[in-house]
């Protein structure tokens, strides 16, 4: 039988590009270019305008009809694209995103990932209707993903230009204790999510941006209501929550990677690139464990998880140092970091599986 199609895949970039076509002709034609996508499996291209094509590599397009702006293109490389399957999407007339949707099977266990590329307009788009464009094209995404999930347990990666900025705003469900509720398309309240202990990803997420614009309120609707979490600002590779647009008005968080919870325990890291000549935005590009089954990555033991709360502050002084030093020089301390070491190699078996031939 066919092993995991995805887990055999290197990672996936997702990138804003501004238009496949540069100054001097297809960017597809420039060394910088392909090699910043081409190491990757999965190519998730937003505002190509028109259909991308790349050796080695199978395509598919979601463009708009007059060819100016916008468009989104999927690029899978073959010996993935041969057990992939794209999903037709009818796109309403008041809606004015762009979208192709790529089902990846796991004939090991069943369960399928669908990769959502993804092209919003901006919030100050001047386009025709654009007023009604930021309610309709995320209420027609809510209603994609109910759609094509085959399976309460399959996997969904969402990716691409969203253009909303929702600079630190809680983007998941952290507990009921509350007198608000989030229902889902069934109207019933969502379960808080709750982030698998042994991956690299953090409850909290941080962001570069603190702005925010119309687009936040109905993406978060969105996020929640399907019980996903953006990777950005809590991932290992991006703690921090980079900046991926920069504008001559200012710099955003406008391009996201949101997964649903079982999808996580694939994620090994995510990266925003280094800006480049190509775009205003920069890619940004994840890791997966690779050859790891979903279900056989270890669960930390319970042990593991006896943490103690730390302190809001910490006062610094000769006599803290002293203590800090020593507790570093510890058999104890020497015991945990040798623990986490055994404990992160366990997850990641494999070697990196994406090299950046650009450094």
């Amino acid at each position: 039988s066919l092993c995991s199609t995805l887990d055999r895949a290197s990672g996936l970039i997702s990138w804003n590009i501004n238009n496949i076509n540069g100054i001097l002709g297809p960017k597809t034609d420039v060394d910088d270019f392909t090699n910043t996508i081409s190491p990757f499996d999965v190519i998730c291209l937003q505002e190509s305008v028109e259909e991308v094509s790349l050796a080695g590599f199978h395509s598919w397009s979601n463009t708009r009809s007059s060819g100016r702006g916008g468009g989104v293109t999927t690029l899978i490389r073959n010996h993935i694209a041969n057990s992939c399957k794209p999903i037709h999407t009818s796109i309403p007339s008041d809606c004015s995103l762009n979208v192709v949707v790529v089902k990846i099977p796991d004939h090991s266990n069943d369960v399928n990932t669908f990769i959502i590329n993804v092209y919003v307009p901006p919030a100050n788009s001047i386009r025709k209707g654009a007023a009604h464009d930021s309610a309709a094209n995320f209420e027609y995404l809510q209603d994609l993903i109910s759609s094509i999930k085959e399976d309460p347990g399959d996997d969904i990666l969402l990716c691409g230009d969203l253009n909303a900025r929702i600079g630190n705003c809680i983007d998941h469900i952290e507990d009921h204790n509350s007198d608000s509720f989030i229902f889902n398309n069934n109207e019933s309240a969502l379960e808080p999510l709750v982030i698998p202990d042994n991956v690299a990803i953090s409850s909290n997420r941080n962001s570069s941006d603190k702005g925010t614009n119309s687009h936040k309120k109905p993406f978060l609707d969105l996020v929640q209501s399907h019980n996903m979490l953006i990777l950005n600002g809590r991932t290992l590779g991006d703690s921090a929550g980079k900046y991926t647009c920069y504008k001559w008005n200012g710099n955003s968080v406008v391009d996201y990677l949101v997964a649903s919870t079982n999808f996580l325990r694939r994620v090994k890291s995510m990266q925003v690139g280094k800006h480049t000549l190509h775009s205003d935005h920069n890619p940004v590009q994840l890791h997966l464990h690779n050859n790891v089954s979903l279900h056989s990555i270890p669960t930390p033991s319970s042990s593991t998880n006896n943490y103690a709360d730390a302190p809001s502050r910490y006062k610094v002084n000769a006599e803290s140092l002293d203590a800090f030093k020593s507790m570093l020089d510890s058999d104890d301390m020497a015991t945990a970091i040798d623990g986490i070491n055994d404990w992160a190699s366990s997850l990641a078996p494999s070697p990196v599986l994406c090299v950046d031939t650009t450094a």
